[in-house]
C-alpha cells in the first residue's frame, strides 16, 4: 500500500482545491431573446474575448438590466449570418 507521503495525487496539508474551470451556471437558452456573454459563447463559440470586441465597436447589441449584459439575440443572429 502506497502512503499518503508517497503517493503523488495526495493533497498537502493546507493545499487549496483545484479551481473550477467551468464558469457556466446553467445551459443557455436557444430560443431566448436575449443572452448573458456566457450563453452567446456556448451558443456560437465564439470566444468572450470575441463577444466583448464586437460589443465595444456596437456590431453586437446588448442592454445592461439590473446590472447583468444581456446580448440581443436577433443582433447575435446578424453578426453570425443566420437567417432569422
Amino acid at each position: 500500500m502506497i502512503s499518503k507521503s508517497e503517493d503523488p495525487h495526495a493533497a498537502e496539508s493546507g493545499a487549496m482545491p483545484p479551481k473550477r474551470r467551468c464558469k457556466i451556471k446553467r445551459l443557455a437558452h436557444p430560443g431566448a431573446l436575449m443572452h448573458t456573454v456566457e450563453g452567446a459563447c456556448q451558443l456560437s463559440g465564439l470566444s468572450r474575448a470575441t463577444i466583448f470586441e464586437r460589443l465595444k465597436d456596437n456590431t453586437i447589441e446588448s442592454r445592461l438590466i439590473n446590472g447583468r449584459r444581456l446580448l440581443v439575440e436577433a443582433s447575435l443572429r446578424r453578426f453570425l449570418g443566420i437567417a432569422e
